[in-house]
């Protein structure tokens, strides 16, 4: 009898295992670590950058870049967010309505050239949504979300950018 209690505790840990598969690191239920970015892009599928840069402008806005280098080393997709700052969270910004919000996708070329698609004012359209600002006692903390139909700046068609998260450090 014990063989059999052992046995039904041993397939009872182990079949969700086996039912949820070993995908887990590419799964959107997992939290975000600090400085991560992640979205779906219409023409590149997943994109999740860990060690991205972030900068500020006084009281102006909080600057975050991740950049995805491709196998070859070789091309890059850089995704640039201009985050206004707003004294408490959570606000939304509506990008195309506001003068210093921006979604930029960038699709870097060896040569270093960039072919942009954007969401500002005045084109495309996207939201960013702060979630919260916290502290760790040492930074300041935001995490939030962001999505849009960014269009070409020399007029090659629009990307989408969906399912957009990020936590980020300053």
């Amino acid at each position: 009898m014990r063989k059999y209690t052992v046995l039904f505790f041993t397939l009872t840990l182990l079949t969700p295992l086996f039912i949820i598969g070993c995908n887990i690191a590419t799964e959107p239920f997992l939290p975000l670590v600090n400085n991560e970015v992640r979205a779906t892009i219409s023409d590149f599928g997943s994109f999740d950058v860990q060690g991205v840069e972030t900068g500020t402008s006084g009281s102006g806005y909080f600057s975050v870049k991740a950049r995805y280098k491709g196998t070859s080393g070789d091309d890059s997709l850089v995704i640039t967010l201009f985050i206004p700052k707003q004294s408490t969270a959570p606000y939304t910004i509506t990008v195309q309505n506001d003068n210093v919000a921006l979604i930029d996708y960038c699709v870097q070329q060896s040569s270093g050239v960039c072919t942009n698609f954007d969401a500002k004012k005045g084109q495309g359209s996207g939201t960013i949504t702060v979630s919260s600002l916290t502290s760790d006692g040492v930074n300041q903390i935001m995490e939030g979300t962001f999505s849009g139909t960014v269009t070409s700046t020399s007029g090659g068609g629009n990307k989408t950018i969906s399912n957009g998260s990020f936590k980020v450090k300053f």
